[in-house]
């Protein structure tokens, strides 16, 4: 993250990195440095601060289970559900 900082020229500026409690997310103290402070989220707090979150989570949502129907009936030699899930991928639903 230091060095992404040096590259745009903002080194001397301060940020505040705002997270959820993901569990997938490091601690604040590997995120924090000099002009970086990491701070998290209330537990289930995200939705409600968030609301775009929700919106765009039920979006992808509804086009992923669009294209895995469309991907199922679409197959005329019976394909399994299991080819069916892996035959999409969420790229594919951002941009289809």
């Amino acid at each position: 993250m230091v060095r992404h900082e040096e590259q745009k020229g903002i080194h001397s500026k301060k940020a505040l990195l705002l997270l959820d409690n993901a569990p997938s997310h490091p601690d604040a103290e590997e995120l924090t440095c000099d002009n970086i402070c990491a701070k998290f989220l209330p537990a289930n707090t995200t939705s409600l601060i968030e609301p775009m979150d929700q919106a765009v989570l039920e979006s992808l949502k509804r086009r992923y289970k669009k294209l895995l129907l469309q991907n199922f009936l679409e197959d005329e030699h019976g394909i399994s559900i299991f080819a069916a899930l892996k035959g999409i991928n969420m790229k594919h639903v951002v941009y289809t």
